[in-house]
């Protein structure tokens, strides 16, 4: 009997290596930046305002070499075609920055309106998860100097808590 509680035990730690490995690899593998969407007219590509942000030289080319693959462009038609993009996309980035003083000020207002609903805690949570990314990565950044200097990987206390 004793010989089936081992094996089993074996089991249930492998299991849980496997699955805390794949959390572990979907967390930390970078996301691809947003790709253009096929409309409903003629396939072009349509952005909404998120994807607009990131939308740059990188992305046009990529759509152009597509586009000279598989409509067989001639060089002409590559450059100009590329020359209307380029355009385009100028004249999209004026359009966004005048409404984006607009969405920025809804952003906020809805998140304040969340803020209001959450007790001190989650308040502290939602505050985090809102801060800008580059942040974000310095704080976990940080922690894990922390962790790694202390020789554990347990992550530091929470000074706001008391101690347990």
């Amino acid at each position: 009997m004793k010989e089936w509680k081992v094996i089993v035990a074996t089991l249930v730690i492998f299991g849980a290596g496997v699955v805390t490995g794949g959390i572990l690899v979907h967390l930390t593998t970078p996301q691809k930046p947003p790709r253009a969407k096929a409309g409903n007219s003629g396939g072009s590509p349509v952005l909404n305002p998120k994807e607009l942000r990131g939308v740059g030289t990188e992305q046009r080319r990529e759509y152009l070499a597509r586009l000279t693959r598989q409509l067989e462009l001639t060089p002409e038609q590559s450059a100009k075609i590329d020359k209307t993009l380029h355009e385009s996309q100028q004249h999209n980035k004026v359009i966004f920055d005048t409404i984006r003083p607009k969405l920025d000020d809804e952003t906020h207002k809805v998140r304040e309106q969340v803020r209001a609903v959450l007790n001190d805690d989650q308040r502290k949570k939602f505050d985090e998860l809102n801060q800008p990314i580059p942040k974000r990565k310095e704080t976990k950044s940080k922690e894990t100097k922390a962790a790694r200097k202390s020789g554990t990987n347990v992550p530091p206390a929470d000074p706001s808590k008391p101690n347990e």
